[in-house]
């Protein structure tokens, strides 16, 4: 993992130092589960308020990384609900149970 030069700290690290976005309602790992039972594993950013735009982020190659997850973080703070999937042929952080 590429070290910044904030304190030798990578970025991994300093978004955990930040904490969750503070406008957003709430993020947690969820699990999604299609018509024909297929299970994909997802993280989920709720804006504050109910109701308004919601957004689907579909990650790249590499899966749910945590740049994705802090992406629909930001859309939350934003007012935008987010869910970032997993993809299925991917591993990931928060995999399918």
């Amino acid at each position: 993992m590429r070290k910044l030069g904030f304190l030798g700290l990578t970025a991994a690290a300093l978004v955990a130092l930040a904490g969750p976005a503070s406008a957003a309602g709430d993020a947690e790992a969820v699990t999604l589960t299609s018509a024909d039972g297929t299970r994909v594993g997802a993280y989920s950013a709720r804006a504050e308020h109910t109701g308004g735009p919601g957004i689907v982020v579909l990650p790249d190659v590499r899966g749910l990384h945590p740049y994705f997850e802090e992406l629909a973080l930001r859309f939350a703070e934003a007012g935008v609900h987010a869910v970032a999937r997993r993809a299925p042929f991917t591993s990931s952080r928060h995999p399918a149970p």
